[in-house]
């Protein structure tokens, strides 16, 4: 059964995958059955048979893009190591959502347009609501620590510095997305907040 149960989710997946691809092209409105399966290369009654109505295919595929979000901040993490101080940990986090590379900017934009369709659908509304508040709360704690670790003296409330960075990153990604802002200008911005809380890394 656990080879059967396997091969059913590695079937789903490649029709969850099509149906990004899909959305790269042509936006959520062109998220149907029938453009699915031709991304796919399937028949449509494939594309019927994993998936009992298009919003149970939205909600697969909106799932399938916070996983690559938490993929993508887990490989970064990991380059940094995982004893990196807490201010390169933040810092790490704030720069991944500025898009600086065509592949990052595709994968926001595609980002934006499930969030913004996320707004109508209450199960899609609840994860984004709960990856955020991971997010905020993981950011709070790496405050705290960078604080802990680099003896500042304490003059902020972690959870809010947290929230302040967070709509300040994802703001800035906005920017530099519809080509407002160029990419290092906003990581720039985004390091001179971050001293602003923690102090510069120079004492300065």
């Amino acid at each position: 059964m656990r080879g059967v149960g396997a091969e059913h989710e590695a079937r789903r997946r490649e029709l969850v995958e099509a149906a990004l691809r899909a959305v790269e092209r042509g936006g959520v409105d062109a998220l149907t059955f029938r453009r699915v399966a031709a991304e796919a290369g399937v028949s449509l009654g494939r594309v019927q048979h994993y998936f009992s109505n298009r919003t149970d295919l939205l909600r697969a595929t909106y799932a399938h893009v916070q996983e690559l979000t938490r993929q993508r901040i887990t490989a970064e993490l990991a380059e940094i190591g995982k004893n990196a101080p807490g201010r390169v940990v933040v810092r790490a986090i704030l720069h991944s959502l500025v898009p600086a590379t065509p592949s990052r900017q595709a994968h926001l934009r595609v980002a934006h347009l499930f969030d913004t369709a996320a707004m109508g659908d209450a199960a899609m509304l609840r994860q984004l609501r709960e990856g955020h508040a991971e997010l905020l709360d993981f950011l709070a704690s790496q405050l705290d620590r960078a604080c802990r670790d680099e003896a500042v003296a304490r003059g902020f409330d972690p959870a809010r510095a947290a929230l302040a960075l967070l709509a300040l990153a994802e703001g800035l990604g906005t920017l530099v997305l519809i080509g407002h802002t160029p990419a290092p200008r906003a990581q720039d911005v985004l390091d001179e907040e971050l001293d602003k809380v923690l102090g510069s890394e120079d004492g300065r």
